[in-house]
């Protein structure tokens, strides 16, 4: 979604990052969105090209899987990126 301001190109990015596991329970699933949570969170990440002003994630959740055997963990976050 663009979001320019007088002499600044910028947007704002939606992504989802997914996770599986077929570990017995939801535990490993649940700790691997903690761990990407920890990691993007208000983080300070550096970009190859352009730059990150923020970085959110909204929100999180754990789910089993059709199959009953994996669970899916799916984690939506915001970005917030200006073009170099």
């Amino acid at each position: 979604v663009p979001e320019d301001a007088e002499c600044i190109i910028a947007g704002i990015h939606y992504l989802q990052i997914d996770i599986w596991s077929r570990a017995v329970g939801r535990i490993e699933a649940k700790s691997l969105v903690a761990a990407v949570k920890a990691a993007c969170h208000e983080q300070a990440i550096s970009l190859t090209q352009n730059a990150l002003c923020e970085i959110r994630i909204e929100t999180w959740r754990v789910v089993q899987d059709p199959d009953g055997l994996t669970s899916h963990g799916i984690i939506n976050l915001t970005a917030s990126i200006e073009e170099a």
